[in-house]
């Protein structure tokens, strides 16, 4: 069943491999490993991006207290504010004054609109947080 008349080929030159092949495919998976962990880094910072941070987040609260309920805003301004303040003392100080204004607003049954005083405060402390 064998032919032979087939002639046999050494297949020992198709299997080696040159010096310099080797640097060649080194190199080459070198850049592409390279290249893959820069655009890894590049989406990971895109993505941390576009998500808020939780200040923002606490900002974004602060901006949408309604001041047409003064107990509720009252009681809202305390809670947002209380995370602010722990931020530099100048904040503290001012919360501090603010918290003192809307104690009267937090505490009774029936309460009259914010004060311009506690309005003032409102608007300071707003322009500190930027």
């Amino acid at each position: 069943m064998r032919d032979s008349n087939i002639p046999v080929y050494d297949i020992t030159p198709l299997t080696m491999m040159n010096d310099k092949d080797a640097i060649v495919f080194s190199g080459f998976v070198l850049v592409l490993g390279i290249v893959l962990v820069l655009v890894w880094l590049w989406a990971i910072r895109k993505i941390r991006s576009r998500s808020l941070t939780f200040r923002q987040i606490m900002i974004q609260k602060w901006d949408e207290i309604s001041m047409d309920d003064s107990k509720k805003a009252a009681y809202e301004m305390s809670e947002v504010g209380r995370y602010f303040s722990q931020e530099c003392d100048e904040i503290q100080r001012l919360f501090d004054r603010l918290d003192k204004e809307l104690t009267q607003y937090k505490y009774a049954k029936n309460v009259e609109p914010l004060s311009e005083e506690a309005l003032r405060l409102y608007r300071e402390f707003s322009l500190r947080l930027r």
